[in-house]
């Protein structure tokens, strides 16, 4: 296993444009991008906003989005944008090492009871969303029923929200409403919910079956925001993917199905100023930090999303300024750094910035432990996967094919992941020589050609998204490769994931 490591960087050719994809995700998605598409019929604040309507960030999707209804969208470019438009309760600060969580949309953490079952929120006062005929020409205020109904939203059956799993064991009463609704084929939206009510017009409470660490977690994602009952029942179930009406900083100004999302400013969002705090021994994250400190936020007045599917086409956006920041594919990963992981001077000479970070996401194989060949708990089984995992050299992996943008697991929680502990070494080591003795040992006899006779076929998987398709081939490839030092023949062949 190994966690993969992302590189972001943007031309520095705009003032007060942060530098890199994550800087996006600050300035975004911490800030809460907001999008709508309704026309403007109340009187916003016109002081609210700070952002620059001349400041224009250009970023691209490698992977077309879905919608826009935070309750039923369940990919991670869709929710990049619903995280804009709708503010969740909590967020997470995004400068600090390990992540925590503050609050968003809340006056502050919430009140825990003693039993650590109820939590009980304050909602900000003066916080609106959007204007839309939904509101028949009035400001609408964010209220803490507006959190009811966005978690009541996700029991509808209707919905098939994809979080039903996460909120199923841990809300009270969220299971039983749902199955009601399953049973008498509708929802009650006007229901005294046992475990979500509104004390008040800003005071919130959340019931838990038992006591949740990580239940908070869950209340920083967008598919938590708060939504307006009647803007979701004016645009109906299909036309509310397409009318997103939310509290955050932008709004929706125009969208292409899968080519093209414009957002713009969004006049009612009240703005802050940027306080983050920096880890004291990153200086990357120093600098960044003393260049926003103090500084209103948000900075950008409209932001250009295309949607770029192949990853030679998104480099060359990049290289031609049509788009301000790029992850930078890994095919393309020789053609932006030096050997020693610099950025190369040709990009340094047009402004370009670079920031690297290790990012949470693990890369992994695993068994079909029902396999007939690989499966199973008796020791030969046990030896066979333990020689196939000391056969594979994750450090040959990362220089060869992530081209040295990764780092070599050594838990299952990423170095940037509270948890994480830094002291702990896998004890998996690559190791040919004694992969094959274990082999030996456990009776795999060897046929004339020194193979042994259990052959694999399909039966270690290793999870492919559409993001990682040019990455396949090399993997299969490299992975072939890797075993040919051990005593048995291995065939790799692609499937999807649910024939494994």
């Amino acid at each position: 296993m190994h966690f993969a490591v992302g590189f972001k960087w943007a031309p520095n050719k705009r003032p007060n444009i942060m530098s890199a994809w994550r800087a996006f995700q600050n300035v975004c998605l911490s800030l809460v991008l907001g999008l709508t598409c309704a026309s403007v019929l109340s009187a916003p604040d016109p002081k609210a906003n700070p952002a620059d309507p001349e400041k224009v960030l250009r970023v691209a999707f490698p992977v077309p989005e879905t919608g826009f209804d935070p309750v039923r969208v369940n990919d991670l470019y869709s929710n990049t944008i619903t995280a804009a438009i709708f503010q969740p309760l909590l967020t997470y600060d995004w400068m600090a090492m390990p992540t925590q969580i503050v609050p968003n949309a809340a006056e502050s953490m919430p009140e825990i009871s003693a039993d650590n079952i109820t939590y009980t929120f304050k909602v900000k006062k003066g916080l609106y969303f959007t204007p839309d005929e939904a509101f028949k020409g009035q400001r609408r205020e964010l209220t803490a029923q507006d959190f009811v109904y966005t978690l009541l939203r996700h029991a509808d059956p209707k919905n098939r929200s994809p979080q039903v799993s996460d909120f199923d064991d841990k809300i009270f009463g969220f299971a039983d409403s749902r199955k009601r609704a399953v049973a008498s084929g509708k929802f009650d939206y006007d229901q005294k919910h046992p475990g979500i009510y509104a004390l008040d017009r800003y005071t919130l409470a959340i019931k838990l079956v038992q006591p949740d660490r990580n239940f908070l977690s869950l209340l920083t994602s967008p598919f938590a925001g708060g939504m307006a009952r009647e803007v979701v029942e004016k645009y109906g179930f299909e036309g509310i993917m397409s009318n997103p009406v939310g509290t955050g900083p932008y709004m929706l100004e125009k969208w292409v199905r899968g080519s093209k999302i414009i957002l713009k400013a969004n006049p009612e969002f009240p703005g802050f100023v940027w306080d983050f705090q920096p880890p004291p021994n990153k200086p990357v994250e120093l600098r960044i930090a003393s260049q926003m400190q103090g500084r209103k936020m948000p900075q950008i007045g409209r932001v250009e999303v295309s949607i770029i599917e192949e990853p030679q086409s998104m480099w060359l956006a990049f290289s031609g300024k049509e788009i301000d920041s790029v992850a930078v594919p890994p095919s393309f990963i020789e053609k932006a750094l030096t050997p020693k992981n610099d950025l190369l001077q040709t990009w340094v000479a047009q402004g370009v910035n670079m920031y690297r970070s290790v990012e949470p996401d693990i890369r992994y194989q695993f068994f079909n432990m029902k396999d007939p060949v690989i499966g199973g708990y008796t020791p030969e089984k046990i030896a066979l996967r333990r020689a196939i995992i000391m056969g594979f050299d994750v450090d040959e992996e990362i220089r060869v094919i992530r081209k040295g943008q990764a780092v070599k697991a050594q838990q299952m929680v990423s170095p940037v992941i509270a948890g994480h502990d830094p002291n702990y070494k896998s004890i998996v080591k690559f190791s040919p020589l004694s992969a094959n003795a274990l082999l030996d040992q456990f009776g795999y006899k060897k046929d004339a050609k020194g193979i042994a006779t259990c052959q694999t076929e399909n039966h270690l998987y290793s999870p492919f998204t559409r993001l990682h398709r040019p990455l396949i081939a090399k993997e299969m490839s490299f992975g072939r490769n890797q075993w040919t030092e051990l005593a048995f023949a291995s065939r790799l062949k692609r499937t999807s994931f649910q024939k494994c």
